[in-house]
């Protein structure tokens, strides 16, 4: 894990003796090992603003990834921060993982299911309001000018036409991606070539066996079933 955190790191733009210097004194300042939730959150929000006092940029943000399921408890660490979910159909996330990386993802269909609703159906129940916006992937690879505009106006941050054309500008990630799987991905423009696979990927078994478990909170999201 430690290593994994200093890769994640790099990726973010901050170089190693950043870090160490960091860590160093966030544990002198705390008279701790930094291993509980909160002194972690002290670090990384110290990391995120010298990234942002970098760049000068005026925020600095964070992927949750599947924490985003606790979203209450990083709203009370970061009473200022706004979180943002890009959610995805799960039948097309189950076909990423069954198909493309089968060597971490989810093995079966039951499990994608599962792990679907166990990062989707809670968060929108537990968030603050007003500090909350959950968007779909889809509208956004389809739509990217306007659900792009949608997160600058919750954020509060300023418009520029340079935001749909992430992939002409230089990213830490480009330069070190570490083996991120979506690294490559993400140097490429914005594209819904990967909207609804799993209508290919997927055998109506196993799409028939993920809308069973999972049916209720797809219709929620505005997915079509059946």
């Amino acid at each position: 894990d430690g290593a994994h955190f200093v890769k994640q790191c790099q990726r973010f733009g901050i170089s190693f003796g950043e870090l160490a210097r960091t860590v160093r004194a966030v544990r002198r300042e705390l008279g701790s090992d930094l291993v509980s939730l909160p002194d972690r959150c002290v670090l990384i929000d110290r990391l995120g603003n010298l990234r942002r006092e970098q760049a000068g940029a005026s925020r600095w943000g964070i992927k949750l990834q599947r924490r985003i399921s606790d979203v209450g408890s990083y709203a009370r660490l970061w009473p200022r921060a706004r979180f943002i979910h890009i959610v995805r159909d799960g039948r097309d996330l189950a076909a990423s993982h069954l198909v493309t990386v089968p060597d971490w993802g989810f093995k079966t269909i039951r499990e994608a299911a599962r792990g679907w609703l166990d990062v989707v159906a809670r968060p929108h129940t537990v968030a603050p309001a007003g500090r909350y916006l959950e968007i779909r992937y889809e509208d956004m690879v389809t739509d990217l000018k306007g659900t792009t505009r949608t997160l600058t106006d919750f954020l509060g941050v300023e418009w520029h036409d340079s935001l749909l054309r992430h992939d002409a500008a230089g990213h830490s990630l480009f330069a070190h991606p570490w083996g991120h799987p979506a690294a490559r991905a993400a140097s490429r423009p914005v594209s819904p070539g990967q909207v609804g696979r799993y209508r290919s990927d997927l055998t109506r078994q196993q799409i028939a066996e993920f809308e069973s478990i999972a049916g209720a909170e797809l219709a929620r999201l505005g997915y079509l079933t059946g």
